[in-house]
């Protein structure tokens, strides 16, 4: 996968990891699983890993156990969410890894910090958890 942003489909799904208390029992997924984190290290983007039946196992060993799992969401959800956008940056570890990008650096300033965090309640809103299954769900 080496697509750039603006040649991966919209109707692409994604996943992203996250823990299950971060999903509410209705299946709404709480903004903080889509927010950059304190530290600076999202400052290229959120990863997130392009659904693909080929890396099913890949999949499942990286979004299943006890405590975590993955939400999802299709690209056209993100791109909904200006500046956001999708880039596809595979890893050795894994071809599917992608980043969404455009969220502006919270550790700069307490605006910033607004701003993303309004970024991640509107990704928060469209994402649903995902049921690593034979026949990949929505729950």
């Amino acid at each position: 996968m080496t697509a750039v942003a603006s040649q991966l489909p919209n109707e692409t799904r994604l996943l992203r990891g996250c823990r299950l208390v971060e999903i509410r029992q209705s299946g709404e997924v709480k903004h903080h699983v889509f927010m950059p984190r304190f530290n600076g290290k999202d400052r290229n983007g959120l990863s997130v890993s392009i659904e693909d039946a080929e890396y099913k196992e890949l999949h499942e060993k990286k979004f299943t156990s006890p405590n975590h799992g993955a939400c999802s969401l299709v690209i056209r959800d993100v791109r909904e969410v200006v500046p956001l956008d999708v880039v596809s940056k595979p890893k050795e570890e894994d071809p599917t890894h992608a980043l969404i990008v455009g969220f502006p650096d919270r550790t700069l300033n307490a605006q910033n910090l607004a701003d993303a965090e309004n970024l991640a309640r509107q990704l928060a809103k469209r994402a649903r958890l995902y049921i690593l299954s034979d026949q990949n769900r929505f729950v």
